[in-house]
C-alpha cells in the first residue's frame, strides 16, 4: 500500500499488503498476519452484491478441509462493507506455468492429472461437483514464481525449464469454489435428480466443457472428468486444443460452436499422436451415465500407463477420412517417450495444415465485436450490485481477452504493484466524483 493509504487490517490479525487479482466476482489481496509474520490471501466481495457467493465458498472450503489439493480456508467474515476469506495464499497457476516453460514433459503431466483425479475424487465423495476445471484454477505454492517475461530492447532468453521453476515442488491447488454446487442433499446424503428440461445458462467455461454441459444437462461427477481430460489434452497439445482460437458475436453462438467440434471430432483424430491412454481417458468420462460414480483409479492407471510399455502408451493414429494432420514435428517431450517405446508417427503433411479443420468452423476472420471463446466463462444469469439509483450488470456475453473474468490469482501478481491497496476503489471513486463536479 502507498503511504498516504491507512494500514488496513482484517479481523485484527491480517494486514492488507497490496492488490494481487481480481475477477467479475471480487478481488484477491495479499495480507500478513501480524503476530505469525505469515503471508496469506484475502478475497473479498461487495456486500451489496445481489447473489453473493463468497459465503458459499467458505461452507465449500470448510466441507472439503484437509482433502488432497484444497488450501485451507482460515477465517471468513465481514470487514468494511465486504464480505471476505482468507485463505493460503498461493503462486502462479497452471494456465501460466504452462505459457512460461520450454515444454512440459509427460511424466510431469500425468503427475499434475493423477493428483486432479485425486483431487476431484475428494471433492466428489463430499457431495460436491466443482463445475468449473480449468487450468486457471490450479495454482502452485507460493514459491512457484514465474520468471519476468516482459523485455524491451533486447531478444528475450530461452524459456526455463519445468524443474528450474517447480524445483521439484509439484503439489497443485484447487482454488475458486464460487461455482461449486452439490450433487447430493448434505443433509439426506440422498443425490439430486437430473434436471429434465435443457439448462439455459450453462456453468463453467466453454473451452474446457463436457458434451453433457454443453447439451444443457445437470452438471454431475462425470463431467467434472471429462473437463479434466481436455485440461490434460491441452496440457499434452501446448495449448492448441482442436477448438482453439474459435470466434463468435455471442456467448450462445460460441458454445454451439464448440460443442459442434466435440461431437463431430472422433477421439482417434482428437488424440492423434498421443498415448492411448488419454483417448480411453475421455472416452470412459463420456460414457459415464448422470448418476455414476467414476472409476478414479481406473482413470489413474490409464494415465500411468501413459508413460509405461504396454497398450496405453502406443500411439493414436488419425482417423483414415481424417482432415486434421498430425503436426510435422512430434511436441519434445514426446520425442523422448518415441525413443523409449520405439513407436513413431507417419508425418503426412506440414504443420501449416494441422489448423486447417479448426478453419472449417470459422465462417469468418474476427471483426469487431467478436470475442474469442477460449477461456470465456458463461456462469450465471443476471447477476447485479445495486447502488444508489444506479445499477450495475455483470454482462455473461462479455470477452475475455485478458484471461477469463473469473480468474483470481492468489500469488504474486507484478503489474499491480504496492500502490494498489484496499481503499483504491475510493481514490478512485472520489476522483470520478471531483470531475463530474467541476463546472
Amino acid at each position: 500500500m502507498s503511504s498516504s493509504q491507512k494500514d488496513v487490517v482484517v479481523a485484527e490479525q491480517w494486514l492488507v499488503l497490496s492488490k494481487i487479482g481480481e475477477g467479475s466476482f471480487g478481488e484477491v489481496f495479499k495480507a500478513k498476519d501480524i503476530n505469525l509474520g505469515r503471508l496469506y490471501a484475502v478475497k473479498r466481495e461487495s456486500l451489496d452484491l445481489e447473489h453473493p457467493q463468497l459465503r458459499h465458498e467458505s461452507k465449500i472450503y470448510d466441507t472439503l478441509a484437509g482433502g488432497p489439493c484444497i488450501p485451507k480456508c482460515h477465517w471468513y467474515g465481514q470487514h468494511d462493507g465486504f464480505d471476505c476469506i482468507v485463505i493460503d495464499l498461493l503462486g502462479s497457476n497452471l494456465k501460466q506455468f504452462q505459457q512460461s516453460t520450454r515444454t512440459m514433459p509427460l511424466d510431469l503431466i500425468i503427475d499434475f492429472g493423477c493428483q486432479l483425479v485425486s483431487c476431484l475424487e475428494h471433492i466428489h465423495d463430499k457431495g460436491i461437483v466443482y463445475r468449473d476445471v480449468k487450468p486457471e484454477n490450479f495454482l502452485f505454492e507460493a514459491s512457484c514464481i514465474l520468471p519476468d517475461l516482459a523485455y524491451t530492447n533486447s531478444p528475450p532468453p530461452s524459456p526455463p525449464t519445468c524443474n528450474h521453476i517447480l524445483l521439484d515442488n509439484t503439489c497443485l491447488y484447487a482454488v475458486d469454489f464460487g461455482l461449486a454446487t452439490w450433487w447430493r442433499n448434505p443433509n439426506t446424503m440422498k443425490p439430486y435428480a437430473e434436471c429434465k428440461k435443457p439448462i439455459k445458462y450453462k456453468t463453467g467455461t466453454a473451452r474446457y466443457a463436457s458434451l453433457n454441459i454443453h447439451r444443457g444437462r445437470t452438471h454431475a461427477r462425470r463431467d467434472d472428468m471429462e473437463s479434466l481430460g481436455y485440461l490434460l489434452l491441452d496440457l499434452l497439445l501446448n495449448g492448441d486444443l482442436p477448438w482453439s482460437g474459435i470466434t463468435a458475436r455471442s456467448t450462445k453462438v460460441g458454445w454451439d460452436r464448440l460443442k459442434a467440434i466435440k461431437e463431430e471430432m472422433s477421439l482417434q483424430d482428437m488424440c492423434a499422436g498421443l498415448p492411448c491412454g488419454i483417448m480411453n481417458f475421455i472416452d470412459y468420462t463420456r460414457r459415464l451415465r448422470f448418476a455414476d460414480r467414476p472409476d478414479y483409479d481406473h482413470l489413474k492407471t490409464l494415465l500411468i500407463g501413459c508413460n509405461q510399455p504396454g497398450p496405453f502408451s502406443k500411439l493414436v493414429t488419425p482417423h483414415p477420412h481424417n482432415t486434421r494432420a498430425i503436426p510435422s514435428s512430434s511436441p519434445k517431450y514426446y520425442q523422448h517417450h518415441q525413443q523409449q517405446q520405439n513407436y513413431h508417427l507417419k508425418r503426412n503433411s506440414s504443420s501449416s495444415s494441422h489448423h486447417m479443420h479448426k478453419m472449417n468452423y470459422l465462417d469468418q476472420s474476427p471483426e469487431d465485436g467478436v470475442f474469442v471463446m477460449d477461456d470465456l466463462a458463461k456462469e450465471l444469469p443476471s447477476f447485479t450490485k445495486k447502488q444508489n439509483n444506479s445499477t450495475y450488470y455483470r454482462n455473461n456475453n462479455r470477452s475475455s481477452s485478458n484471461s477469463s473474468n473469473r480468474h483470481y490469482h492468489y500469488g504474486h501478481k507484478k503489474h499491480y504493484g504496492n500502490k494498489v491497496g484496499w481503499n483504491t476503489h475510493k481514490n478512485y471513486t472520489s476522483a470520478i466524483e471531483k470531475t463530474l463536479q467541476t463546472p
